[in-house]
This record gives C-alpha cells, sequence and structure tokens, in this order.
C-alpha cells in the first residue's frame, strides 16, 4: 500500500509505515499504518524497532489500511487519538539555517493531518459505499475502497 501513496506524494515529504503520532504534552496517538511527514521540517523524534515517533507538527497525512473486516468505532476511536493532539507553535523546528525554538517560531501552525481510510471492502452496491461514508461522517477526509471485481458467466 506504501507504493500507491509514495507514486502520488510530493517528493518534499516522506513516508513511514508503523508510526506513533506524539505531541509536547505527552499525549500520542494510536498506531498510524502509514504516516506523510515533512521531514525537512520536524524529523522524526524517535525509533524503536520499526516503530518512528513523529511530532503532530510534521504529519500531513494519516492513513488507515484495513482489511475487509473491520469495526466502525475502532476506526472512530483511531482517527480521535490523533485529533486530541496538541500542536504548539513554541516546538522545536528544524530549518534551514538550523534550529529555531520559542514563541517567536511561526513555522508551525494548529493544523491537523489529513486522515484517509483504504481498505479491501467490497463495494457490492452502490448504497454500501453511502453506508460506510454516512457511518464515518466527519471522520476521514478520503476514504477508498476496493472495486468488486465482476465475474463474467459465459
Amino acid at each position: 500500500m506504501g507504493q500507491v501513496f509514495r507514486s502520488i506524494i510530493p517528493l518534499k515529504y516522506s513516508l513511514a509505515q508503523g508510526v506513533i503520532i506524539i505531541d509536547s504534552n505527552n499525549n500520542r496517538s494510536r498506531e498510524v499504518d502509514i504516516a506523510v511527514y515533512d521531514e525537512k521540517y520536524t524529523p522524526y523524534v524517535f525509533q524503536y524497532n520499526t516503530l518512528k515517533f513523529i511530532p503532530i507538527e510534521a504529519v500531513v497525512v494519516a492513513i488507515e489500511c484495513k482489511s475487509s473486516n473491520w469495526e466502525y468505532e475502532k476506526i472512530i476511536e483511531w482517527t480521535e487519538s490523533i485529533k486530541k493532539l496538541q500542536p504548539r507553535t513554541t516546538g522545536i523546528a528544524r530549518m534551514v539555517q538550523g534550529y529555531v525554538t520559542g514563541i517567536t517560531n511561526k513555522t508551525q501552525q494548529r493544523t491537523r493531518p489529513i486522515f484517509i481510510l483504504a481498505s479491501n471492502f467490497q463495494r457490492q452496491q452502490q448504497t454500501s459505499v453511502h453506508q460506510v461514508a454516512e457511518k464515518l461522517k466527519g471522520t476521514f477526509d478520503f476514504i477508498l475502497l476496493k472495486e468488486l471485481s465482476q465475474v463474467v458467466k459465459e
């Protein structure tokens, strides 16, 4: 799945699989399957095995990849774990000239990542797509569902 997103994400951004998003208040998200982040702006803070810890200020897109079976409540809780994180304008940002910090640092703004759900959920009817969208209303910015392959009978 990462290769699909790498082909459409501008080269300015890094792509990481297995990420925990953190904020300066010691809060953290649940594990994010794929995160798109600006590594030049704010590098990842810590890596434990393959899991990276990335500040919320650097994350541009958070992608949740699901199989065909998933629970709406757990997916909603996943996005809420990211939405509760608080970006700060007083954090540390890496810039071309070096590091800057303090109240005068205007490089970090209060934004939230774009949320994408990518799933193998097979759309069998047009109403299925609408049902998914209705149940996840306001949770994701984009929902990508696998199209059902049509079987041709001879």
